[in-house]
């Protein structure tokens, strides 16, 4: 079946994301010597090649500590299906906070802390799954009351979201009606038999529920997510309608930022497979790679604010280009404190149904990196000119097809 996209002719700007003109005499070209500064080339293999974080030494060591312990939570939430959603959207909040915003939490707990109807706020640790470990009788009884504690915060926060839910109600006080002189064996008896009400099987539902509603009001923000890949055939429409549309884009060849770019911020949760600062295959060799290092660095240049990527399109386009600081490669450099952060460009795609799909395929690599060169040539070519880069033709090139 191949790609509906919505036709260059009849290209509208999405409603409520405002965009702005690039400027054309006012932006200073990027000299070599702040080229020195603010890239690196990446020849030495201790060190990831891309651009330096612009946060100072003290705003990172805060963030370090904020992030400790992040990288084992985001395993434990990869690990579980279900979670692979609300570990994105956990990321983007991060990012948001710790480094646009410039805010940074006391702790990690406090920082993911999913927020539900009429104030109610539950750690999103509660949400992990855990195998049960054997333990001797003592460490049993230690785990089990801290369990029980957290339970019960959870419930009061779950009936402020549900309130009309006596359930809730029936599990906290089954709970606090447990004598505090159990030995663990009779302890585990009371769990077990407790966990098999149906009260019980209400409060987990209910927590499903509130799971839910939030990754519901997260996504209500954003743009409407088409998650599928494109298989062989539809590369091949692909590659037809982004050559049908350069001549609209000629037309009218302003490039338009999102100052929203929020609206596109589960794009940017992982890292792009080819176009990235870390890998070479699709860049070929070192140098061609350094030129997309000199290109990230002049369109993070041409803005100052702390947004860690930008979104471009024109007016006449169903492309969108996407580049900048990845959410995990962002977090992973201030967890470590690493001055450094791996930069990616994604294309994505506008579809006839407004909803917005990555250009991303698993089929024929070669007709994959023609389109995303294909879809990547008018972006470079026209920032290019518009901010005064100065890049190479030896680059602007490697984008024709």
């Amino acid at each position: 079946m191949p790609l509906q996209v919505e036709q260059p002719t009849i290209c509208h700007l999405v409603s409520g994301l405002p965009c702005t003109a690039l400027p054309r005499s006012d932006m200073a070209s990027i000299s070599d010597d702040k080229l020195k500064i603010t890239i690196y080339p990446g020849r030495q293999q201790d060190v990831t090649a891309g651009l330096y974080l612009d946060m100072d030494n003290d705003m990172r060591q805060l963030a370090q500590k904020t992030l400790s312990g992040f990288s084992t939570l985001r395993n434990n939430f990869l690990q579980i299906g279900r979670l692979n959603r609300v570990l994105e959207l956990l990321q983007g909040m991060l990012v948001e906070q710790l480094y646009s915003l410039r805010q940074v939490p006391d702790n990690l707990t406090q920082a993911l802390k999913l927020k539900g109807a009429n104030q109610s706020e539950i750690p999103c640790e509660t949400f992990q799954d855990f195998e049960k470990q054997s333990c001797n009788p003592e460490v049993f009884l230690h785990r089990t009351r801290l369990k029980i504690k957290r339970t019960l915060r959870n419930l009061q926060e779950l009936t402020k979201a549900f309130p009309d839910e006596p359930m809730l109600q029936e599990v906290e006080q089954m709970l606090r009606a447990l004598p505090a002189d159990l030995d663990a064996v009779k302890l585990e008896e009371e769990i077990v038999a407790l966990t098999q009400k149906p009260s019980f099987q209400h409060y987990l539902q209910a927590k499903d529920r509130f799971l839910i509603d939030w990754i519901k009001s997260q996504e209500a923000e954003q743009g409407q997510i088409d998650p599928r890949t494109l298989s062989e055939s539809e590369l091949g429409g692909t590659l037809k309608a982004l050559q049908g549309q350069m001549s609209k884009i000629e037309e009218k060849p302003e490039v338009l930022r999102y100052k929203n770019y929020q609206f596109f911020r589960s794009f940017n949760a992982t890292t792009h497979s080819q176009l990235n600062s870390i890998t070479l295959g699709f860049w070929k060799d070192e140098k061609m790679r350094d030129y997309f290092l000199r290109f990230m660095t002049a369109t993070r240049s041409a803005f100052a604010e702390h947004a860690p990527f930008f979104v471009f399109r024109f007016e006449n386009s169903f492309t969108y280009l996407l580049c900048g600081f990845p959410d995990d490669q962002l977090l992973n450099a201030l967890e470590r404190n690493q001055e450094m952060v791996p930069v990616h460009a994604k294309i994505l795609m506008r579809q006839a149904n407004q909803s917005y799909r990555e250009l991303r395929s698993e089929d024929d690599p070669e007709n994959y990196h023609t389109c995303l060169k294909a879809a990547m040539h008018p972006f470079i070519h026209h920032l290019n000119r518009r901010v005064r880069m100065e890049l190479p033709d030896e680059f602007l090139n490697f984008f024709r097809v």
